[in-house]
């Protein structure tokens, strides 16, 4: 009996310890995800109508595991155009708002390629006209693929630049169609979050 009281006791000691040398195996396992706040200051040159202009830009959202970002884009043109000369008492001015989703490939490489598109409303307004000359709807919607290649300058900061197409959709506004929004825009842009990665 004390033989079987000793097996017992060594069994019941010996238990914890083979589970702590042997975890349990999982089917599903756990994977920890990397979240990171980012701030981008940038600026675009594009066309509204036919005639260039500039918009200032501002986002900020998450960087998930270093590859895909999420967040929100705010940009607004700061060098107005004129109307079709049907309308040459006013200029136009725009603003976006967008959600901005990105995915990046190579993230730890000093050079890399980031995809971005861009899904939001658009809002136009004019300058220097008489309000009964104003017609139709100043809002409309777009979606803006890009592609941008990224540098890698510091652990908090990296700059970009490339190229993006708006397609506007539902634009009648002053004589302004989808057509004289949608344009290709240049952008340059400074990113900042934290980039720690390996050295190069």
């Amino acid at each position: 009996m004390k033989i079987l009281g000793t097996i017992g006791f060594l069994i019941l000691f010996a238990l914890p310890s083979i589970g702590q040398i042997r975890p349990m195996d999982h089917l599903f396992k756990d994977k920890h995800n990397e979240y990171s706040p980012y701030l981008t200051v940038g600026l675009q040159f594009t066309q509204l109508w036919y005639d260039p202009t500039f918009n200032g830009e501002i986002g900020t959202g998450v960087i998930i595991n270093k590859t895909i970002l999420i967040g929100y884009d705010y940009s607004k043109s700061f060098l107005n155009i004129f109307l079709p000369s049907s309308q040459q008492d006013g200029q136009i001015e725009m603003t976006k708002n967008a959600l901005h989703l990105e995915y990046t490939l190579w993230p730890k490489q000093k050079i890399h390629l980031s995809l971005p598109i861009e899904i939001g409303v658009g809002h136009l307004g004019i300058k220097g006209i008489a309000a009964n000359n104003i017609t139709g709807n100043k809002d409309f919607n777009f979606i803006e693929p890009g592609v941008f290649l990224e540098e890698n300058i510091w652990k908090y900061a990296k700059i970009g630049i490339g190229a993006k197409y708006r397609s506007a959709f539902n634009v009648d506004y002053c004589g302004l169609t989808s057509s004289d929004i949608s344009r290709f825009t240049a952008v340059i842009y400074v990113k900042f979050g934290k980039f720690k990665y390996p050295k190069h």
